[in-house]
């Protein structure tokens, strides 16, 4: 059953780096909005999302340690902050040299799900889908051993 009250915890953003398109009266459209609702009593892991340090960030991240005395970085890497950049998986899944059409028109990349589903659920949890699309999620659920609840939008929330 779904809860009743939910809170919004974040608005996030998906920039798409291979995203082109749209015609030329208008922006391209690279950037799509996601909500995080959840109770109150929700888990948010920011460990299972980190972000590993790069060689660059490295160096800083040392500096910084040598010059705050006490601090140390997480091993893990840094937080994950609410712009999420994924590449979607029809440009790293090529046929022939050649960027595949999607079946669906709001197909979401499996990394962007698998870094929104490790955050916000844990091993055994439920992750429930208003408005099943193209079982991407689905898929990322099994993968990750979590329930997936899906209804679509023609059952009316009657799930």
């Amino acid at each position: 059953k779904i809860p009743a009250v939910l809170s919004l915890r974040t608005l996030g953003v998906w920039e798409k780096p291979d995203q082109v398109g749209g015609n030329t009266r208008t922006f391209a459209p690279k950037h799509e909005l996601f909500l995080h609702l959840a109770k109150d009593t929700a888990i948010f892991d920011a460990d299972a999302i980190r972000v590993p340090y790069g060689a660059r960030a490295a160096q800083g991240v040392a500096k910084k340690a040598n010059r705050v005395g006490g601090w140390q970085p997480n091993v893990l890497g840094a937080r994950q902050g609410n712009i999420l950049r994924v590449v979607g998986d029809r440009h790293t899944t090529k046929v022939l040299g050649r960027t595949q059409t999607n079946k669906h028109p709001c197909i979401k990349p499996k990394g962007l799900l698998e870094t929104l589903v490790k955050s916000c659920s844990s091993v055994g949890g439920i992750v429930y889908e208003p408005f099943v699309g193209s079982d991407n999620l689905k898929e990322v659920c099994g993968l990750l051993e979590r329930d997936y609840y899906g209804c679509s939008d023609a059952q009316e929330f009657a799930c």
